[in-house]
């Protein structure tokens, strides 16, 4: 108990991590209006233009992608209904809210107690969540292969891979923790069964986006 009361405590870091998963959750309900903007009777929500110069609905959907897949497994859509409105149409994403501070909590907790000290570690984490990164949001062809390009567009696009290398470095952090715990508590696991987790937990996260997006479309 005295050890998830350690976890989850805020503090400055865990509290801007969050800060900023938070804006990304609501900026990414604000900017799903793009996909219904032609449906009679939904009106633009508010921040809608101020908002579209960052990119942040497929970072949300990125950083949502277990609460999304829960509630699809579940069938606990219909809860949304209850929560409360930006603008008629667009719910405040509560549920991702609540999981982006547990997720926030432990990777904070992960990186200080089982990355930070171990230079190796840190580079290989890092190192991966930018490869993972330029494979989801590839930025430098964007850049190189957009004809007539302009600065907003440089900003949208360079936001959106900053946001998603956070994203990902986030939740490789909380694997590389999570996969800690499990050797703490149920004995060594191999170098290749721990490396089959994190690329199965990887693959099923980027599988999942397809059918996300569609379901939120």
């Amino acid at each position: 108990m005295r050890t998830l009361f350690k976890v989850f405590k805020p503090n400055y870091v865990k509290l801007a991590l969050f800060a900023l998963f938070t804006f990304i959750c609501i900026g990414g309900v604000i900017q799903s209006y793009a996909f219904i903007d032609d449906v009679p009777g939904i009106e633009k929500p508010p921040l809608y233009d101020q908002l579209s110069i960052l990119e942040l609905w497929f970072p949300w959907i990125l950083l949502s992608t277990p609460v999304h897949l829960l509630g699809y497994l579940l069938g606990l859509w219909w809860i949304i209904k209850f929560f409360p409105e930006i603008s008629p149409g667009f719910s405040i994403p509560l549920a991702s809210i609540a999981y982006s501070y547990v997720l926030s909590s432990w990777a904070i907790h992960s990186w200080r107690k089982y990355v930070k000290t171990l230079a190796r570690l840190k580079r290989i984490v890092i190192i991966i969540s930018l490869i993972i990164t330029l494979i989801l949001h590839p930025l430098p062809l964007i850049l190189i292969l957009t004809p007539n390009i302009t600065l907003d567009y440089i900003i949208h696009s360079t936001s959106g891979f900053i946001f998603i290398f956070i994203i990902v470095l986030t939740y490789i952090i909380a694997l590389v923790g999570l996969i800690t715990i499990l050797k703490k508590y149920y004995g060594r696991l191999s170098l290749r069964r721990e490396l089959v987790y994190v690329f199965t937990c990887l693959g099923i996260s980027v599988d999942s986006l397809g059918l996300l997006s569609m379901s939120t479309s």
